[in-house]
């Protein structure tokens, strides 16, 4: 599921517009964020890219984004602990953000 739409909103006392704004805002900030922790992995910039898939992370379990979570969890793992990540994760993580930004078009 890529929203849980009941439970982000029981997150925001049932304020949909609340939730809308944070959803859209979520997507113009993190769509790319697979591209992004590439780049960084690819320029040796391992603390910055777990930082990004450690706030993808964070942002996505306040929004009820269950599968997105779970992937980011995987791939700020994966970083801590071998300073990498397999391309399979990412890619996944992709998926999961595309899920989400289609997602966004019917909160």
């Amino acid at each position: 599921m890529a929203i849980d739409k009941a439970d982000a909103l029981a997150r925001l006392a049932g304020n949909e517009d609340l939730l809308k704004m944070l959803v859209n805002k979520f997507v113009d900030q993190y769509s790319d964020s697979d591209s992004q922790i590439k780049a960084l992995l690819d320029e040796q910039k391992v603390d910055e890219a777990r930082m990004l898939a450690h706030s993808i992370k964070g942002a996505a379990g306040n929004l009820s984004m269950t599968d997105l979570f779970a992937q980011a969890k995987v791939v700020e793992d994966s970083i801590r602990d071998t300073g990498n990540v397999e391309p399979e994760a990412l890619e996944r993580l992709k998926l999961n953000l595309d899920d989400v930004s289609l997602a966004a078009a019917d909160i």
